[in-house]
């Protein structure tokens, strides 16, 4: 449950007006990672391992009470792939072998998590290396500060964008 709440029902906000709650302030969090539920595990690894350059951590099928718990499903079974970059960001690549999930939206302007980013050295480079196995929105743009920037998807259609600092 989440505030007293089960998953699905609208929960108490942690903010109140402008102001958080002062355990924010004294133990600041850390992004842990990012999940992405995926439909064929193995195509999702060759495309965040192999062109994208993550390392590839950990690799299980994870069934448990506590699972089910946590997530609000019965008899689950997961398996999950997490993939590190340099500076320990991660991907955790989840496919859900029970219960099935299903598609929802995926327009980058739909509600909810639309992207996940990464910086690339030579985006450029990157771009004509893959362009004919990887579906970009566009080539490389060039905006006025210098940054470089596409999209692309995942093998699930996730939009993932790609960044190439000044």
């Amino acid at each position: 449950s989440l505030g007293g709440k089960q998953l699905g029902q609208q929960a108490t906000p942690i903010l109140q007006g402008t102001h958080a709650t002062s355990y924010c302030y004294e133990k600041a969090m850390k992004i842990r990672h990012t999940g992405i539920v995926v439909t064929d595990m193995t195509q999702a690894t060759r495309f965040y391992r192999d062109l994208l350059g993550l390392r590839l951590v950990y690799w299980e099928t994870e069934s448990n009470d506590q699972l089910d718990e946590c997530l609000g499903l019965r008899s689950v079974q997961v398996e999950i792939a997490k993939l590190e970059d340099e500076e320990n960001g991660v991907i955790e690549l989840l496919k859900y072998k029970f219960p099935e999930g299903r598609k929802r939206g995926n327009k980058i302007n739909d509600f909810g998590i639309s992207h996940v980013a990464f910086t690339l050295p030579d985006l450029d480079t990157f771009y004509q290396e893959t362009q004919n196995e990887v579906l970009f929105s566009c080539p490389p743009q060039k905006f006025p500060n210098g940054v470089k920037m596409t999209f692309c998807q995942d093998p699930d259609g996730n939009h993932v964008e790609l960044v190439q600092l000044p």
